[in-house]
């Protein structure tokens, strides 16, 4: 049965990883984020392993190894970027958004 839900699973991650960075990145330029290089660079290196594994999902199917290696893929990712960069994007954005007056549109 987990073999038959790997399939969805890495569908749906794909899709929200590129509208989670899209999105990510033009709020980065929006606000002119000085780290906004090498945050960049991270999600690269993120889309071209999950790619491979995506792809190798494809070619092979369903296998033990594929699903561990994406579980090990998503938990280094939790661990690294989601707990450090993301977070120091938090920190800038709040100071950002903490400098400017935002008013309602009528």
């Amino acid at each position: 049965r987990g073999a038959a839900e790997l399939e969805p699973l890495v569908r749906f991650l794909g899709d929200y990883v590129r509208e989670n960075f899209a999105e990510e990145q033009r709020l980065m330029e929006f606000c002119f984020y000085p780290a906004l290089g090498e945050h960049l660079e991270e999600h690269q290196r993120f889309e071209a392993e999950y790619g491979a594994l995506a792809g190798e999902l494809a070619r092979t199917g369903a296998t033990y190894g594929l699903a561990r290696r994406l579980v090990a893929l998503l938990v280094d990712w939790l661990d690294t970027h989601l707990a450090t960069t993301d977070r120091e994007f938090g920190a800038f954005l709040a100071r950002h958004l903490g400098r400017r007056t935002v008013k309602p549109s009528a």
